[in-house]
């Protein structure tokens, strides 16, 4: 308190002959007081009339939510009864806001601003109050509240600069400056954006872009004329006609006003697209800047500044208009060429220049028409593409990845976008290796969504990179081949099941284009284009891998379409007559064979021609039978032209079936046919080949009803051979090192390849046998064994001892003396045939999987061609005989997956056969079937087995009962075989079986006891 009253009197002024401070305590203590209390007094502030809703909706309007914003902008405007004042502090306030960097003031404050100067501004007086547009209001208020005082710093210049171009904008999108046709405020206006545009390079192209809106906005006005006219003349006269900005502008202006007048002597016939302008366009759009116009003798040069990401909106407006198609002007193909491709792709072009110019890219390929995409897509850019997509660590790495995505979006919004882009890529630059080198899929992606109409046009210009791959290199050309191939086949795969018959024409007509491609390249040695005529030899030359691969993608092409097309046979057929016309022309056939098997192909063409003419005659609905024979003939003579041994000899056999099935002789004979046919199809799809299996079940499906006992009884053959050496010598007649199938990896591979996994010991559980779950052990214990005789065998020849052995016996039981050289080298041939004998014994393990292998996928193969059997012929009392084969082949097979399907397709026979006892038609043969394997069953119900073999077993036990009801047995039979068996189980303490048999029974007796009960009432 005294320092106060000490601080307080220090300023009080007092004369010499005034007392001392020690004589006057009181009395300044005093004063002091009262000063202090006079001082408390004045602190109080006056109270303001603050309008609270006012200051919210200026908040508001700088909200990061943009519907917040427009509703405190709606507020605003909202307000009536102003005054002048009003007016005046509430466009200050905006404007102010402008140069407010928080949050999103800019944007809320324009909108808000722009409104407020269409409903509040104006060119005359009027009665209401209003504000002038001249410099003693908005204008003034403009200059006054965007202008930097004192030592601003750089940020805070940046933002005035920032808010004056914001309400500059928000003057001319309010279109109050167009009112009359008086251009005075409109270039003092325009004066301020030019100062602007002058202050900092990047505010050049905002400016710019103004005065391009300024000018669409004019474009319906009736004195729209004037103001463009007003515009260039500024342009011209700050010197900024040669800038990216000057040259967009004059060409807006050429193109919204026709008869707009231009400055004279800037360009030659003032258009500064004119062909002679070519050098001075080039080097603005590449410099990104402006060349020096001299103005009064001055020269004024200016450059665009730092790098930016964004893209100038200058670009797509030259661009855009040099593809009017005008002759005086410079071409699209010629200025993007060399200011774009040979330009910003150029090797020695920064990644600043590469990422403008994959924007560039982005922004045409979505928007110019499809006659310039291969100009857009051009050899450096390709590269460049390539070289930047190849790697995540490039700089350019993401913005590639995002223009190939692009190419992508303009093909799905217009398909037919895609033939030049493969042009482009594959035809005109080479890079059929495309996706190879970027490690994506963009080709790809491009070929699955050519639209038909296109295909035949597509697989022209891939013929002509398949003939001359553009590469003296014969390795290279052998590539670009190979991957070309695999494109056609991934084509033909990609394209969508017709769903009418005009899109199976069209479809039937691309897919047949591919086809024929392939077969002249595989086939013979000199391409005739389908075009014209003309011959050529492909250079480099074909090489015998390239023609392996093209008739592997004809055969995965066939496998693809035997199950798609509505006639299977068809594209087989027209394969066959494609071969067959151009070896009687001069094509050069490559096939060469012995006369003998020429013979055999030549008869074997007649007799498809006679079975196709058949079809033809009396339609494909009504002779499944040639239908089948036709495929079959087809399939089978290609692979002779592709030098498959077995072809000529499964020829042979078809042309017996042929004459045994369809030329009118006896029922034995038919037999015979459909016998040596079942030899056929288990001949075929013994072949890891996907079009073989496929064959296979389309034939299978049109010889069902033919199938006789004999014939389930070869497939039963197959699924009871044991899963071994043995077994594959008796199932293929052969020594299992002829089986050895060479496997061709990719997507181009029509050859399927069973999963280790499910060939091995892994399957083991699935049997449930005491057999079969130790194999796998009983496999690791011989190798064991194996390696502990070999280890013996080895140090008996060293004399020596394994090391935890030798740790074991005494130092002076040891030898210490080494061999000599004589005794080394009559080592030599010991631990050659040691290693000989143990390199023999790995192959045999080999063979021995390998095996294996082979018959669990062969019975695979076989227990799809009994589903499909069983699907149709059901109710035939021969298809009875495949339940115990089927429940043995599930309890005793090492595969996992062999067992589950075997017990599948025993459920689905379950379900599929119906209980009907009200039929009175009985089939005495299938009576007695039944009798005889329902014991069988119940008695294989009482071997230990998996889970799901127990439950097959219950299921084929409940079919057989179904058997006997509907064929005139009695459900006493059913009940004394329940019952035997519930007694084994009650008096075998061995005997161990699921409950679920007896509660499956159960279950069965109360789902069918309304149709048992109508027996009885029978």
């Amino acid at each position: 308190m005294y320092a106060l009253v000490a601080m307080l009197s220090s300023h009080i002024p007092c004369s010499k002959s005034e007392l001392s401070v020690s004589d006057k305590g009181p009395e300044l203590a005093k004063a002091g007081w009262l000063i202090a209390l006079d001082m408390s007094k004045k602190r109080v502030r006056e109270k303001r009339d603050v309008n609270v809703q006012l200051v919210e909706i200026f908040e508001d309007l700088a909200n990061e939510n943009g519907e917040i914003r427009l509703k405190a902008a709606a507020l605003l405007l909202a307000r009536d009864n102003l005054s002048q004042d009003d007016l005046t502090v509430t466009c200050s306030r905006l404007i102010r806001g402008l140069c407010s960097g928080r949050k999103a003031a800019r944007l809320g404050f324009s909108v808000a601003l722009t409104e407020f100067l269409a409903q509040h501004a104006s060119h005359q007086s009027t009665t209401q109050p209003y504000l002038s547009l001249g410099s003693v209001s908005v204008l003034a208020i403009l200059r006054e509240y965007t202008q930097t005082k004192g030592q601003a710093t750089g940020q805070e210049k940046r933002d005035h600069y920032l808010g004056r171009l914001f309400a500059l904008e928000a003057i001319i999108k309010s279109k109050i400056l167009f009112g009359s046709g008086d251009a005075s405020v409109f270039d003092e206006v325009l004066e301020l954006i030019f100062e602007l545009a002058q202050k900092k390079s990047w505010l050049r192209e905002e400016c710019g872009w103004l005065l391009y809106q300024s000018l669409q906005t004019l474009r319906e006005h009736p004195a729209g004329s004037i103001y463009a006219k007003s515009i260039i003349s500024k342009v011209h006269f700050h010197g900024l006609c040669r800038s990216l900005e000057g040259v967009a502008l004059w060409i807006a202006a050429q193109e919204l006003f026709p008869k707009v007048e231009l400055p004279e002597n800037v360009f030659r016939r003032n258009d500064p697209l004119n062909r002679k302008e070519k050098s001075t366009l080039t080097r603005i759009l590449k410099d990104n800047g402006s060349e020096g116009n001299s103005i009064d003798g001055r020269s004024n040069e200016t450059t665009s500044g730092s790098w930016t990401s964004k893209l100038h909106f200058a670009w797509e407006l030259i661009f855009t208009a040099t593809m009017h198609g005008n002759p005086e002007r410079i071409t699209f193909p010629t200025l993007w060429t060399e200011v774009v491709d040979d330009g910003m792709f150029a090797l020695s072009s920064s990644k600043e220049r590469k990422h403008r110019g994959f924007l560039l890219v982005q922004r045409f390929i979505l928007s110019a028409p499809a006659n310039n995409i291969s100009t857009i897509l051009g050899k450096n850019c390709i590269r460049c593409l390539a070289n930047q997509h190849a790697q995540e660590e490039r700089y350019l790495h993401s913005i590639a990845g995002r223009t190939l995505r692009t190419l992508q979006d303009r093909v799905r919004s217009e398909p037919r976008a895609v033939l030049p882009m493969l042009q482009s890529i594959i035809k005109l630059h080479g890079y059929a290796n495309f996706d190879h080198l970027t490690k994506g899929k963009t080709l790809e992606n491009l070929f699955r969504c050519v639209p038909l109409e296109l295909l035949k046009d597509v697989v022209k210009n891939l013929a002509l990179v398949l003939v001359s791959p553009g590469t003296g290199e014969a390795k290279l050309a052998s590539s670009k081949r190979q991957i070309l191939a695999d494109y056609l086949l991934m084509i033909v795969r990609s394209l969508p099941v017709p769903s009418s018959e005009d899109m199976l024409k069209l479809h039937r007509d691309a897919v047949g284009s591919i086809l024929r491609l392939l077969v002249r390249l595989a086939y013979f040695d000199l391409y005739i284009s389908p075009d014209d005529g003309t011959v050529s030899k492909p250079e480099p030359s074909i090489t015998q891998d390239n023609r392996q691969t093209f008739r592997s993608r004809i055969l995965s092409c066939l496998g693809h379409l035997v199950s798609k097309d509505p006639d299977p046979a068809y594209h087989p057929y027209e394969v066959v007559l494609d071969i067959q016309g151009r070896s009687a022309t001069d094509h050069k056939p490559l096939f060469k064979a012995d006369e003998e098997v020429r013979r055999c192909i030549e008869r074997s063409w007649k007799a498809l021609l006679k079975i196709h003419s058949k079809v033809e005659s009396k339609g494909r609905a009504d002779t499944p039978t040639h239908n089948a024979l036709e495929l079959l003939f087809s399939l089978t003579i290609i692979q002779a032209y592709s030098g498959e041994p077995d072809a000529v000899n499964i020829l042979e056999e078809l042309q017996g079936c042929y004459k045994s099935l369809l030329k009118g002789k006896p029922a034995a004979k038919q037999d015979s046919g459909s016998s040596a046919l079942m030899d056929i199809i288990l001949s075929l799809i013994s072949k890891p080949s996907l079009l073989f299996r496929r064959l296979s079940q389309q034939v299978f499906t049109s010889f069902a009803p033919r199938i006789g006992e004999d014939d389930l009884g070869s497939m039963i053959r197959v699924l009871e051979t044991g899963e071994d050496m043995a077994g594959q010598q008796e199932l293929f007649e052969q020594e299992p090192d002829d089986l050895d199938v060479e496997m061709t990896e990719g997507i181009d591979s029509d050859v399927e390849v069973q999963p280790r996994s499910s060939a091995d010991g892994s399957g083991s559980e699935a049997s449930g046998t005491d057999d079969t779950t130790t194999e796998a052990d009983s496999v690791d214990n011989n190798d064991e064994d194996e390696l502990a005789e070999f280890d013996k065998k080895l140090a008996e020849a060293l004399g020596t001892r394994r090391a935890d052995v030798d740790a074991a016996i005494p130092e002076s039981e040891s030898s210490g003396e080494d061999m000599n050289d004589e005794q080394m080298a009559a080592l030599d041939p010991v631990m050659a045939n040691m290693f000989q004998g143990r390199n023999k014994e790995n192959n045999k393990k080999k063979e021995r999987k390998d095996a294996k292998e082979n018959i669990v996928q062969f019975k695979s193969r076989v227990l799809e061609l009994i589903e499909i059997y069983l699907k149709q012929q059901f109710s035939k009392p021969d298809s009875l005989s495949l339940i115990l084969p089927l429940l043995n082949l599930a309890r005793l097979t090492g595969n996992k997956q062999v067992s589950q399907k075997a017990c599948e397709i025993v459920r689905n026979y379950m379900k599929a056969y119906k209980l009907s006892v009200v039929d009175k038609s009985r089939d005495d043969r299938a009576l007695d079937t039944a009798r005889e394997i329902l014991p069988r069953v119940h008695g294989l119900v009482t071997v230990s087995g998996s889970n799901a073999y127990l439950n097959a077993c219950s299921q084929a036990s409940l079919l057989l009962v179904k058997v006997l009801l509907n064929n005139g047995g009695g459900i006493e039979e059913a009940w004394a075989e329940y019952s035997k068996t519930g007694e084994k189980v009650a008096k075998d303490p061995k005997c161990k079986v699921l409950g679920s048999l007896f509660q499956d029974w159960f279950n069965w007796l109360t789902s069918a006891k309304p149709e048992l009960q109508s027996t009885r009432a029978c």
